[in-house]
């Protein structure tokens, strides 16, 4: 298993559509193959901070998931709501 934890920033103004963009992402990423888990966090001190827990079967899938359309698309899109490139850690369980 592959555990992944990915940091996002909101743009000040821009949070509701940073959290709206998330959830899609989350909700299309939890159907991909390998996905064990995919959980959106918002902290509880300031709503333009997110964090992503994600837990893959293999980092096969993972890399799978990584070319994905959806996945891809938020990249695009990542400009206009959030700021900086998400800061992605991966953890291996134990």
């Amino acid at each position: 298993m592959v555990c992944v934890h990915v940091f996002f920033t909101a743009r000040k103004g821009r949070e509701a559509q940073a959290r709206e963009r998330l959830t899609w992402l989350m909700e299309c990423s939890r159907k991909d193959p390998g996905c064990i888990r995919y959980d959106m966090h918002v902290s509880p001190d300031d709503p333009g901070r997110f964090m992503l827990f994600e837990l893959w079967e293999s980092q096969e899938l993972l890399d799978a998931h990584g070319k994905s359309d959806h996945l891809e698309q938020f990249g695009r899109e990542l400009p206009e709501y959030l700021v900086g490139a998400p800061e992605v850690t991966l953890w291996d369980p134990f």
